[in-house]
C-alpha cells in the first residue's frame, strides 16, 4: 500500500493481512487490541498530505467499497491525501485525471469519490491544502488509545479491570502500560469470571500466594535460565537455588534441574486449580516430570552404550535414580 506508520491510523479490522510479512502481521494484530481515536478529527497540519484515504474512519467512503476499486487506486500509487492533489499545487485532480491513472471508466463514481473525500475535511484543512506543501517532515497526528474491550463493564470483585493502567495519548503512553492492557484484552474471555481473591479462596486464607499479571503470559522459568538457575520461588516456603561450585558441578546442575521442574509444577497446578481442570497436586506433577525426563535420557544413553555418562548426570547420590546391571530404578 505504500504506507508505514500510516497503518496505525487505519481500521485494522478491514485490512487484508495476507501476503504481509509475519513481523508486520503480528504488529497489526497486536494493534487490534487497542482502540485509537483522534478526537479532533483530521487537523490542519502538515500531516494532511500524508493522511491515508482508504480504511480511514475519518474518511467514510461509500463509493469505493469494493476491493477491486481500491486495488485500482493502490496500483496507481494513490493512497494518501496528497496523491489526490495536482503536483503543481493548483487544486484537486479531476475525475478525468483519476480515470487515466487508475483505469476506472466511471467518471461519475470518481466524482462521487472525490466529493466524499473533500466532505470529510474541515474548511481549515481544505484551505491548508491550497497552500504549497512544505519540505519539512510532517509530525504524526496525536491519538488517544484505550483498550479494545468491546464495551466491558467492570464488576466489583472481578479481577479484570481496564481503569488501570490508565492510557491517554499514544505518544505519552508507557510501553509497559500498553503491554499490560494488550494482555488483558487478549485474555478477556478467560478472565471474565475470575475473582480478585481467587487464590485465597482456592489455597486458603493463610496462603502466601498472591496474584501477579505476569503469570498469565510468562512462563515461570525463562529458557535462558533453565541451566543456570539461582532463583527464589514460593510455595509456603522460599526455596533458594544452590550456589554453583565447580567442584560439585554435577550436584549443582541436578539440583537446579529439580528446582526448575518444581517451579514449573507449582505454576501449572495453580493454573489448573484456577481453571478447575487438570492435575492440581504439585508434588505428583513434579515426580511425573522427573520420572519422564530420567526415563527418556536413560533410553538414549543405553542406546548409545554410554551409561557412564547417564550415571554421572542423573545418579548423583542416587537421589533420583540408580542403575544396576543395566536396568534403571527411579527413586521418586
Amino acid at each position: 500500500m505504500g504506507l508505514d506508520r500510516h497503518l496505525f491510523l487505519l481500521n485494522a479490522d478491514e485490512l487484508d493481512l495476507s501476503g504481509l510479512e509475519d513481523f508486520y502481521t503480528s504488529v497489526l494484530k497486536a494493534w487490534k487490541l487497542l482502540k485509537a481515536t483522534r478526537e479532533e478529527g483530521i487537523e490542519p497540519t502538515a500531516w494532511v498530505w500524508e493522511e491515508p484515504i482508504f480504511h480511514n474512519q475519518l474518511i467514510p467512503l461509500r463509493s469505493v467499497r469494493s476491493t477491486t476499486l481500491r486495488r485500482s487506486f493502490l496500483n496507481a500509487g494513490i493512497c494518501k491525501m496528497g496523491h489526490l492533489r495536482m503536483s503543481d499545487g493548483t487544486g484537486w485532480k479531476t475525475a478525468q485525471i483519476l480515470a487515466q491513472q487508475t483505469g476506472i471508466n466511471s467518471q461519475r463514481l470518481l466524482e462521487q469519490f472525490l466529493g466524499e473525500v473533500q466532505q470529510a475535511l474541515s474548511q481549515q484543512v481544505q484551505e491548508l491544502l491550497e497552500l504549497p506543501q512544505g519540505d519539512a517532515a510532517p509530525e504524526f497526528p496525536s491519538m488517544r488509545v484505550t483498550a479494545a474491550d468491546g464495551g466491558w463493564q467492570e464488576n466489583r470483585g472481578i479481577l479484570l479491570m481496564f481503569s488501570s493502567p490508565s492510557l491517554r495519548l499514544f505518544e505519552d503512553a508507557d510501553g509497559k502500560a500498553l503491554y499490560t492492557v494488550c494482555v488483558k484484552v487478549k485474555n478477556l474471555r478467560a478472565l471474565a469470571e475470575v475473582r480478585q481473591n481467587c487464590w485465597h479462596d482456592l489455597l486458603g486464607g493463610q496462603s502466601m500466594a498472591g496474584f501477579r499479571w505476569r503469570v498469565l503470559y510468562k512462563l515461570p522459568v525463562p529458557k535462558r535460565l533453565c541451566m543456570k538457575l539461582n532463583m527464589t520461588f514460593t510455595y509456603g516456603l522460599f526455596i533458594l537455588g544452590p550456589k554453583y561450585m565447580r567442584s560439585q558441578q554435577a550436584r549443582c546442575c541436578l539440583l537446579n534441574f529439580v528446582f526448575g521442574q518444581a517451579k514449573l509444577a507449582i505454576w501449572l497446578t495453580r493454573r489448573n486449580k484456577l481453571r478447575g481442570r487438570g492435575l492440581t497436586d504439585p508434588d505428583e506433577m513434579l515426580r511425573s516430570f522427573i520420572r519422564a525426563r530420567v526415563k527418556v535420557d536413560f533410553a538414549y544413553y543405553k542406546a548409545m552404550n554410554d551409561l557412564l555418562t547417564f550415571r554421572n548426570t542423573w545418579c548423583v547420590g542416587e537421589a533420583l535414580c540408580c542403575v544396576e546391571d543395566g536396568e534403571l530404578t527411579v527413586c521418586v
